[in-house]
């Protein structure tokens, strides 16, 4: 049996299906894994994460990334904004509440990190 990942994806996300699929091929970035492999992947929203097209089309990529990756944290999910920051910079950063301490707040850089099948969030604190 295939091990298959839900890219939370409905048909109104899918890259290629729908009445506007030439608005929806633009995507929201370039994929930063393709790029840098040479192919030309673009990042889609779905309901529940981010994702490649190439991942979707052809299995070449394995780009997702879960909206709720720093819902912990920062009481909120990931924004198209911030993946469009992270694929072109390489970083992001965000408003972060601290555990136990509601009022206190501190800003954290999150940073692209590969998982065993997915893409995950790495926090680190500005100098």
């Amino acid at each position: 049996m295939e091990n298959l990942i839900d890219y939370g994806q409905d048909n109104e996300s899918l890259p290629f299906s729908g009445d506007d699929a030439k608005e929806k091929e633009k995507g929201i970035c370039d994929c930063p894994i393709c790029k840098e492999a040479g192919r030309n992947g673009r990042i889609y929203e779905g309901k529940k994460s981010f994702y490649c097209s190439t991942a979707v089309k052809t299995g070449e990529c394995d780009f997702i990334l879960y909206k709720n990756n720093i819902e912990k944290l920062a009481r909120r999910e990931i924004t198209s904004d911030e993946v469009k920051q992270l694929c072109s910079e390489g970083q992001f950063s965000a408003t972060c509440t601290k555990i136990r301490k509601e009022n206190e707040t501190y800003t954290g850089i999150f940073s692209l990190q590969k998982a065993e099948r997915y893409y995950t969030l790495e926090l680190n604190f500005p100098d």
